[in-house]
């Protein structure tokens, strides 16, 4: 190789820092190497070096140019600037907390020379970040843009800052002052898109995440948050197939096949309960149940459809299986109650009432069910025991009051009786 000079160092480490601003870092390394060999003193090639491979995440390295660069120059603040940065991104790649704090002293020592030096607030602020000191890194930040109206204030954490503290309309005004700046970046798309779900903003929040996909195709996490804005607003359809494309992404996802699951039984409880079409809601049921066999909420929701429908056999067999999975679910022995009754078969119904009443004792409308029945089959002084626990828990209820009453009337208790009857009229009146 032929004789270089000084300023040829000079003109490497110039070719090598634009580079490193295109990010083109393995050739920017180059330039920077070149500078080297022909001046090793020649802190700036060090620093730039450092630049290139930091750009390359090969920190380790990076670390050793920075502080070559320092031994060389210690009157230049960028080079201790460029070391804290460099040792921040060590720590979150080795998780190491102690490089934060090794960054933070370099910091520091800048800013004892210069406490006005926006970069090392900068970076004294990302650090601080990097060891959850949110406030202290948030009052760095604005430091450095009441100095330097021009500072590259980093919005994206302020936004993240925002959206921790339930601030949503805040935190979305700094993704959006973000994304000024990068108008495609995925994540800060990704986070305004969380922000606009937070405060009910679903249709913008699809685009924020269609957005996303459209530069980042392979992320699970978008498709699963677009198919959340769609089962939110009903368009289960679209959810399913956002759904559908997290899971062919990630198939061992046991969490996303969860999550179809629940979109086709809110469909099945929408045909059931708002359209009356418990035939369709039982279609719907049963691909929850394809998917997730044991989702005792889909079996509760086909026992209760067939029901609707006359078949008391398959919906006593389908609340059977709710219970299998969840046996102390009161709300299922509760349903079955109510189908046993309605089957005419009021000796199990009470089985099932009393269940539900022993898994769950505040359950008043089990109690209310089961004391009239004990009243129609002749046991009036045992239904009143439960009307009372009605009237213990919710002094105001008028119908179990009333209830009373035809149970003291039917056992002749004619002043009681109508003593009850007055107190239900009396709170009737007064509702």
């Amino acid at each position: 190789m032929g004789w270089m000079s000084g300023s040829d160092s000079d003109s490497c480490f110039q070719k090598g820092m634009k580079l490193v601003n295109k990010k083109r870092y393995e050739e920017a390394v180059q330039q920077f190497h070149r500078g080297i060999e022909c001046d090793k003193g020649h802190s700036d090639c060090w620093y730039g070096l450092g630049e290139a491979l930091s750009g390359v995440k090969k920190y380790t390295q990076a670390e050793e140019c920075y502080t070559r660069a320092f031994e060389i120059n210690p009157d230049n603040d960028d080079y201790l600037i460029g070391k804290a940065l460099n040792l921040r991104n060590l720590a979150l790649m080795e998780k190491e907390p102690l490089k934060c704090f090794e960054a933070i002293e370099c910091c520091n020592k800048v800013l004892t020379r210069n406490h006005d030096y926006v970069p090392a607030l900068h970076a004294k602020g990302l650090t601080l970040w990097t060891l959850n000191k949110r406030d202290d890194a948030i009052e760095y930040f604005d430091k450095a843009l009441k100095l330097d109206k021009n500072y590259d204030y980093p919005y994206e954490l302020k936004g993240k800052y925002f959206f921790d503290q339930r601030k949503y309309h805040d935190a979305i005004d700094a993704y959006e002052i973000a994304l000024k700046k990068s108008p495609r970046d995925p994540d800060i798309l990704l986070s305004e898109g969380r922000c606009l779900m937070k405060i009910g903003a679903y249709h913008l929040a699809i685009k924020c995440f269609q957005l996303v996909i459209k530069q980042r195709g392979d992320d699970p996490h978008a498709y699963v948050l677009l198919g959340n804005s769609y089962k939110v607003l009903k368009q289960f359809d679209d959810a399913i197939e956002a759904y559908e494309q997290a899971l062919e992404i990630n198939p061992d996802n046991k969490t996303y096949k969860m999550q179809i699951a629940e979109a086709y039984l809110l469909q099945g409880n929408i045909c059931l309960h708002k359209d009356k079409d418990p035939q369709t809601a039982i279609e719907y049921f049963n691909k929850t149940l394809e998917i997730a066999p044991r989702y005792s909420a889909a079996w509760f929701s086909k026992s209760i459809a067939y029901r609707k429908m006359g078949g008391y056999r398959n919906s006593l067999n389908a609340m059977l299986k709710t219970i299998e999975i969840d046996p102390n679910n009161a709300h299922a022995y509760f349903e079955m109650g109510k189908t046993l009754k309605s089957m005419g078969n009021e000796t199990e119904a009470i089985d099932c009432f009393l269940q539900a009443i022993r898994i769950d004792p505040s359950y008043t409308e089990a109690m209310y069910i089961l004391g009239n029945i004990l009243v129609d089959a002749g046991r009036p002084s045992t239904a009143i025991t439960y009307f009372d626990q009605i009237i213990d828990k919710d002094p105001g209820s008028s119908i179990a009051w009333y209830a009373k009453g035809k149970a003291l009337k039917l056992m002749n208790e004619t002043r009681e009786a109508n003593i009850c009857f007055e107190r239900a009229g009396k709170i009737a009146v007064s509702k």
